[in-house]
């Protein structure tokens, strides 16, 4: 299940837990439904609520991420993958 990590091999992807970035997103997008192929800006997100749900990945996980790179992954699913990536470097 994908609002669970995930682990099986060193080569694939682990997912940061969807469930919480729901969540996140709901409350700052003002939506109330919400997937894992949800794109920030089909739903009508714009730059400042970009950066408030970046500010709140701080806040709340400790970890960073780029405007750019939030423009470059528009999804939960992406944004999932790319908070992994960034966790899974952060305890290495």
């Amino acid at each position: 299940k994908l609002s669970e990590m995930i682990s099986i091999s060193p080569t694939e992807i682990v997912y940061f837990d969807i469930t919480q970035l729901i969540k996140l997103w709901k409350e700052i997008l003002n939506v109330d439904s919400l997937d894992e192929n949800s794109n920030f800006f089909q739903l009508g997100g714009q730059s400042f609520q970009a950066l408030q749900i970046i500010q709140e990945y701080v806040n709340n996980f400790g970890l960073p991420m780029e405007l750019i790179d939030f423009f470059k992954n528009p999804t939960l699913i992406e944004q999932s993958a790319f908070l992994s990536k960034k966790q899974s470097n952060k305890m290495e």
